[in-house]
């Protein structure tokens, strides 16, 4: 009891909607409504997994697009991006929003600011979805 209110606590493995067929519909501004993990080892981007993701767009060296499975709102949503060298660490990514249907991320070189494809670069897209 906290101040005289009952709390609960939510324990489950798996969220459904209420038809069991698939997730709940994920409407609140205040969730992550995608998010990657793309590895590039040993040379090509692959999605090693993903929520909200259904294909990715190698633009070139550190350069990738994350298309979304159920559009955003608009282009006005945020990103968090960051990316991974195994033999030097962690490395600065850059997300940007590609209209509603797309987010994009940039691995620039630390050294240099040329970018690189990093060994596994991940991303969240927290916004409003359509």
């Amino acid at each position: 009891m906290d101040g005289g209110v009952a709390m609960s606590v939510i324990k489950t493995d798996l969220l459904q909607n209420r038809l069991g067929t698939s997730h709940p519909a994920v409407t609140k501004a205040d969730f992550v409504k995608a998010w990657s993990l793309i590895t590039n080892v040993p040379v090509t981007p692959a999605i090693r997994a993903s929520f909200n993701i259904a294909s990715l767009t190698d633009s070139g060296p550190g350069n990738c697009q994350q298309n979304f499975t159920s559009l955003m709102q608009s282009a006005n949503f945020a990103i968090l991006a960051t990316s991974w060298i195994t033999n030097s660490g962690l490395v600065a990514a850059n997300g940007i929003p590609t209209g509603a249907t797309a987010y994009t991320t940039y691995t620039p070189n630390k050294s240099t600011g040329t970018p690189i494809d990093d060994d596994y670069v991940s991303g969240a897209a927290m916004g409003v979805m359509a």
